[in-house]
């Protein structure tokens, strides 16, 4: 079976389960269970960091193009379901952020002067944004040879589209907030470092691919050191 044939089957087992008011807004394992799967189409640390800041661009964008068209509402909405479907950490982060998006003009990245001198002003400026956000995440996909979760069910289930959008900011600061590559824990157990002689890089990829598979993400980190 390919990789992105397991992953397609991951993604489908995930959403078989019953979802409900109570599994979106109390205990959030909606949310959870789709978590999992997209954590799975972003192994890869630099494209969960990138995946920050292109979706982050993008989002930015979305909400200072809203303020620009007087439908501020829409962003309130919108941060009030992400606020209430999501995770306590992941909610805080991601109300932060949309804070300092409503903070932060167009003007205050780029000057004045210049967005005078571009057809629509603003407007334009936020679309471009929209479109670069989107379209660096698919170059981040690429360059970190990984399948975006999007293919896994655009062709079955294309619905699932608005709720990958909707998700997709929390999602992509989840990927960063669960990696000690980036939030180091200070005391990490001796017995969670696995230290073994392999024959060659593609060994090590192996078995990288087979702890990602088999061990738990919540049983910790496993360090793989070739020697």
């Amino acid at each position: 079976m390919s990789s992105k044939m397991a992953l397609s089957k991951s993604y489908n087992d995930d959403f078989n389960q019953k979802h409900d008011l109570r599994s979106i807004f109390w205990n959030k394992s909606s949310y959870n269970h789709f978590a999992k799967s997209f954590h799975l189409f972003h192994r890869h640390d630099l494209s969960a960091l990138f995946h920050v800041l292109t979706t982050g661009l993008g989002v930015y964008g979305a909400i200072r193009m809203a303020v620009l068209l007087n439908a501020i509402h829409i962003v309130y909405v919108y941060a009030t379901i992400i606020a209430t479907t999501t995770p306590v950490v992941t909610a805080i982060f991601h109300s932060a952020f949309v804070y300092g998006c409503l903070l932060l003009p167009i003007t205050g990245v780029i000057s004045t002067e210049n967005i005078e001198n571009i057809s629509g002003g603003s407007l334009t400026v936020c679309f471009l944004t929209i479109i670069a956000g989107y379209s660096l995440q698919d170059l981040v996909h690429w360059l970190c040879q990984e399948p975006t979760m999007m293919s896994s069910y655009i062709n079955t289930d294309p619905s699932m589209l608005i709720v990958h959008t909707l998700w997709l900011m929390p999602l992509v600061i989840d990927s960063v907030l669960h990696r000690h590559f980036f939030i180091p824990k200070l005391f990490v157990s001796r017995n969670r470092n696995i230290f073994c002689k392999v024959a060659s890089r593609k060994a090590v990829e192996d078995l990288r691919d087979w702890i990602n598979q088999e061990v738990p993400e919540k049983n910790g980190n496993y360090a793989c050191v070739a020697s």
